[in-house]
């Protein structure tokens, strides 16, 4: 958008007699016939400046310098009444030097009032006799005539001319849907239209990283409440406040839909800004207030209609994915790109309340420094269970170690339930919007689903290959694990385990206590594979352990230590038999072969007297 600026033939768009009567050629010609044709000795004109409220001096003429003072003493104004020879008293008041015998003063009246005052001088007394009374005051009205005509045809073209520009204004200001536009072209129209003031600008939104706007922040609390700029805000009313040295007009930003922000124009060079140009100044901040309230308007739909597209992408994507993995990779991959997160975190919670980090979660959530801040963080939610928004970490919380200032939690609630936590962070404060706020609670939304309809696909598909009882994995399952290890693998160990005399564990305590028992085994075999093989319940109270990759010797070490812990581990105390079997590339064995070679070294291990291994490593 073009720039708008005045130019030398906008000269009559502002009033300032100080500077256009001085340089105006008619009023000069007009004091000097005044003057031959009184045939005296000095002239001036004062007229009204509206923005001092007081009668200026635009112009004199004198055959010698006259010392007159800038502004016409009130004392004399209140005196005169058409045509007055002034007093001595007041002729000393007006000059100091007292250079003249006479100095008489005639006002110029329009229907308005007096505009402004003719003042004649004379060295001696009778130059001004009292029969020359009514040619002057003849004079001063055909002169008077002539000033109010070239006056009003001046104010006339300043008007057209101010509403002119105000059309073209308005035009330039709707044609951009950009705020930081609208703002630059009111800062150059008060600049040219008011070159005395000094402009600033106090949104309530932040539009400060432009440095070559004169923005402020918009501050509004308790302190600052009474402030004519907050009331301005508030009111959405035009204030103005004087002081001895400046006068501050604010003037609201004032759309249909609020306000918003305020400019204050200050002049230390003014006493009085007058009505005529109040209004101006109102009606130009609210025709920018409209703009700009269209042109956020217009930016927030855009940003509406991005963040709809967004979603709609964000959900169908996520409707392709079919493990918590892949949907984690996904989520974080988006917010890093949408938002710029600095880190990104997925936890879930178990079934016992506990707290399990996801792989996909970056670095800092998998330290183990971290742990008690992330929780404590994590606790918030859980408390809560409603997302938070921290702007500053550090002043909200104290102790807090993590090197991250900015900070939203967003819980994952699914009937009720609070399934997961995905926190986003980023070092600085203040980081992110209050609306990519909002936007990241309506993807986790469409998350929150996804996550929970995978955990209960894989709740129900770990029931189809668990063991109700032990939380082993079925034989069945087993089988098909084995299959394809001894397709891929260059070795393995296949572990048969059987526990001693359990019938008499059932006759004795009964099959609730033998139950526990078998929970207690189970419990122990699945904490000592952990990561490094499956175990199944191959039926009753067998059961079975695969180790891919493990030779002989590590399926010795293994079955000893089972060995060791189940029998001192578990109450009421039982012991174990265990038949091992291994094979290798030079070994190549089918699983029907691998199940009987265990199978035969626990038979073993049993008629040599139970709780041992015993290993049987060729057919």
């Amino acid at each position: 958008m073009e720039s708008y600026t005045l130019t030398d033939n906008h000269d009559l768009f502002i009033y300032d007699p100080k500077q256009y009567y001085r340089n105006s050629d008619w009023l000069y010609s007009i004091v000097k016939q005044v003057r031959l044709r009184l045939n005296i000795h000095s002239v001036a004109l004062y007229m009204f400046d509206s923005w001092a409220d007081q009668y200026t001096c635009v112009q004199s003429i004198s055959e010698q310098a006259v010392k007159l003072p800038e502004q016409l003493p009130n004392t004399i104004i209140n005196k005169v009444n058409k045509y007055k020879r002034l007093s001595h008293k007041l002729i000393q008041e007006l000059d100091e030097d007292n250079v003249f015998e006479r100095i008489s003063i005639a006002s110029i009246d329009d229907e308005d009032g007096t505009i402004g005052y003719f003042l004649f001088f004379a060295e001696d007394k009778d130059d001004l006799s009292h029969d020359q009374k009514n040619q002057v005051i003849q004079t001063v009205e055909d002169m008077s005539i002539i000033i109010m005509e070239l006056r009003r045809a001046r104010y006339s073209i300043a008007q057209a001319n101010k509403y002119e520009n105000m059309f073209n204004i308005t035009q330039k200001f709707h044609s951009s849907m950009n705020p930081r536009d609208v703002l630059a072209e009111i800062t150059e129209i008060i600049y040219s239209i008011y070159p005395n003031f000094n402009c600033e600008l106090y949104l309530s939104k932040n539009y400060q990283e432009d440095l070559s706007l004169p923005i402020k922040e918009f501050i509004y609390n308790e302190k600052y409440a009474d402030q004519a700029s907050a009331q301005a805000f508030l009111t959405g009313k035009l204030k103005i406040e004087a002081t001895d040295d400046s006068i501050t007009l604010y003037a609201p930003f004032n759309g249909k839909q609020g306000v918003y922000g305020v400019m204050q124009l200050r002049s230390t060079e003014i006493n009085y800004i007058p009505n005529s140009e109040v209004e101006f100044i109102r009606i130009l901040a609210n025709t920018a207030g409209n703009a700009l309230e269209n042109a956020q308007l217009y930016q927030q739909s855009n940003l509406l209609i991005q963040d709809l597209q967004l979603i709609n992408t964000f959900a169908h994507e996520l409707n392709k994915l079919d493990c918590i993995t892949s949907i984690t990779k996904f989520i974080k991959k988006q917010f890093q790109t949408s938002f710029n997160a600095g880190e990104i975190g997925f936890v879930l919670i178990n079934d016992v309340g506990k707290y399990e980090v996801e792989a996909e979660s970056t670095r800092l959530f998998h330290a183990e420094k971290n742990r008690e801040d992330v929780h404590f963080l994590l606790d918030q939610v859980k408390k809560e269970k409603e997302a938070i928004f921290i702007s500053d970490l550090q002043k909200q919380f104290e102790g807090i170690g993590l090197p991250y200032q900015s900070v939203i939690l967003l819980p994952m609630i699914q009937t009720d339930q609070l399934i997961g936590i995905i926190v986003v962070l980023h070092p600085e404060a203040y980081y992110f919007t209050f609306d990519q706020y909002k936007l990241m609670i309506s993807l986790v939304q469409h998350s929150t689903l996804a996550f929970d309809n995978i955990i209960l696909r894989e709740k129900l598909e770990q029931s189809v290959i668990t063991d109700y009882l032990t939380k082993l994995y079925s034989r069945e399952y087993l089988d098909e694990k084995c299959l394809e290890h001894l397709e891929k693998d260059q070795r393995g160990i296949f572990l048969l385990l059987d526990l001693d005399d359990f019938k008499l564990i059932n006759d004795s305590f009964g099959h609730d206590v033998g139950d526990t028992v078998l929970i207690q085994v189970s419990n122990i075999i699945r904490r000592e594979i952990d990561g490094k093989g499956f175990a199944a319940r191959w039926g009753g109270e067998e059961l079975a352990v695969y180790l891919p990759e493990a030779n002989a010797q590590m399926g010795r070490v293994f079955a000893n230590k089972l060995l060791t812990l189940i029998e001192h581990s578990t109450k009421p105390r039982v012991t174990a038999s265990i038949g091992l079997a291994s094979w290798d590339n030079y070994l190549k064995l089918t699983l029907d072969e691998l199940l009987d070679q265990a199978d035969q070294a626990l038979y073993k291990a049993k008629r040599l007297g139970k709780n041992q291994y015993q290993i049987i490593t060729s057919i």
